[in-house]
């Protein structure tokens, strides 16, 4: 077996198809949306946060989130400036 399908192009799928492609395989990568990471890699970045284990939609945590976006420093930026695309995504989130 020399030709493979991938199927997704977020983090997981494009890391496993690079390589399995150093390993001398015929790699092809499928994806449903125009560009990789588009869905799950695309919410989180590829980010996998070992140390930050609580809910993400508990009240606590949306509250921490909202006092966040007042501190220079914070962990959780985001830019208060009005957009439909930011608003619908936090409304998915």
């Amino acid at each position: 077996m020399s030709r493979i399908a991938v199927v997704g192009a977020g983090i997981t799928g494009v890391t496993t198809a690079y390589a399995l492609a150093r390993r001398g395989f015929n790699v092809t990568v499928l994806e449903r949306h125009r560009y990789a990471a588009m869905e799950t890699s695309f919410a989180n970045g590829g980010q996998l946060s070992a140390s930050n284990a609580e809910v993400w939609n508990s009240r606590a945590t949306v509250l921490k989130g909202l006092r966040w976006m007042f501190r220079r420093q914070a962990p959780l930026l985001m830019n208060p400036r009005p957009s439909w695309h930011k608003y619908s995504w936090i409304g998915e989130f």
